[in-house]
């Protein structure tokens, strides 16, 4: 409604993602929860939202409370979420006010990786071997049930941080050792483990309201995102042509998992990940929020819409720029994303010239690199774009030739 308040919470930056544009009367309407960084370069920023909080501690417990004397002062009426760190913090609140919008059953399923698990396996979808861990024991005890290799991971984590797969006893002793898991466990219900699957590699995005599939469309993986970050390998992924035989199946997959889930009442992005096996598809996990690294360039460059404000409009009450499902793309995208190694970064001594092919480098020349800690970490990304899956594809291979060709690091 044209009075109505609402909340956003949001650390990306203003440029990157403009709030004020995507909310109607936004000066009039939205009280901006966010950090320093994200509006140092905002020109007239306070004549832009109703109120704007500029958090020295994004995540505090304090900011909950602030939100929650907003609510009550200003009648709020929706809190819109714009990452993963979010969705359970928003849910919360919505839920305490009693807004319309994911409430906390909803968020939890999309967030916690055993509770998904749990939610596909009693509605018959195909899940890996897994299985909670408090301590040691359970793991141990896994393990003697399943053997190796088995892929530990936290059940709230994101970006592969804190992923371990692990191959064999001397794997398991390494991991142990690290002090990962401890004796006197302080975060409870924090680990889970799981089968390794072995098998191809796809994410599905889209928009999903009331247990429904808007829109989406699938994508491929070159690898698991676990893999390329602990081996620094170049990560791309494109898009899946209509005529590939999977696409029905990833489709009617992706449906049947919303279906099963506590639904999302506000139009909400979404994330999936699966494997396509020799016995079928099989479900990793699923995030209510844009999937990250270069999905949303990729997504804009087939469809002409950008998830993450599709996400922000659809939590905030105003229309979506797309509301049906699109037969075909406009043009085939797909990425790469090149991680760091270590060392100082040198340019190619030449570049790789295509018309359909955009290469955007985000490095510091005088900044000594490591290894990447999470997936989406990259010194560099590239977009490409085709009449065709194959001729991405194409664009793909040739571009990884290229750069791999090159030496990029030097140790000074």
């Amino acid at each position: 409604m044209e009075n109505d308040k609402v909340i956003v919470f949001s650390r990306k930056t203003l440029e990157e993602r403009p709030i004020f544009n995507l909310i109607k009367d936004c000066e009039k309407r939205v009280i901006l929860f966010t950090v320093k960084s994200a509006v140092k370069n905002c020109e007239n920023l306070y004549s832009k939202f109703y109120k704007v909080e500029v958090l020295d501690d994004y995540y505090s417990w304090g900011v909950e409370k602030k939100a929650i004397d907003y609510c009550k002062k200003y009648q709020i009426d929706k809190i819109v979420s714009s990452s993963e760190d979010d969705v359970i913090r928003t849910a919360r609140l919505r839920e305490r006010i009693g807004v319309e919008g994911q409430w906390l059953e909803s968020a939890i399923a999309f967030r916690d990786k055993f509770v998904m698990k749990e939610i596909c396996k009693e509605n018959g979808i195909k899940v890996p071997t897994y299985s909670n861990i408090v301590d040691v024991i359970d793991l141990f005890k896994f393990i003697d049930k399943y053997n190796y290799p088995i892929v530990v991971k936290p059940r709230l984590g994101a970006g592969s941080i804190g992923v371990n797969v692990i191959n064999s006893k001397n794997e398991l002793e390494k991991f142990l050792e690290s002090g990962c898991l401890s004796a006197m466990p302080s975060k409870t219900n924090y680990w889970m483990v799981e089968k390794y699957v072995d098998g191809d590699f796809f994410h599905v995005d889209g928009i999903m309201k009331d247990g429904k599939v808007i829109h989406c469309w699938p994508s491929k993986y070159s690898s698991g995102n676990f893999e390329a970050t602990k081996n620094s390998k170049i990560l791309s992924t494109v898009l899946l042509s209509k005529d590939n035989l999977l696409f029905d199946d990833v489709i009617n997959f992706t449906k049947k998992i919303i279906r099963c889930f506590p639904a999302t009442p506000c139009p909400t992005s979404f994330h999936l990940e699966l494997w396509s096996t020799k016995s079928g598809l099989v479900f990793c996990e699923i995030a209510s929020r844009t999937g990250g690294g270069t999905i949303v360039h990729d997504y804009y460059n087939a469809f002409g819409v950008n998830l993450s404000e599709e996400n922000i409009r659809g939590q905030s009450g105003e229309q979506l720029e797309l509301n049906n499902q699109p037969t075909n793309p406009i043009r085939y995208s797909g990425s790469i994303m090149i991680p760091p190694k270590e060392g100082f970064f040198v340019y190619p001594s030449h570049q790789y010239i295509s018309r359909d092919v955009t290469i955007n480098y985000k490095v510091d020349m005088n900044k000594k690199y490591e290894k990447s800690a999470c997936a989406g970490e990259s010194i560099a990304t590239v977009e490409i774009s085709g009449v065709s899956a194959e001729r991405v594809e194409k664009h793909i291979v040739d571009v990884v030739n290229w750069w791999e060709g090159e030496n990029h690091w030097i140790k000074k």
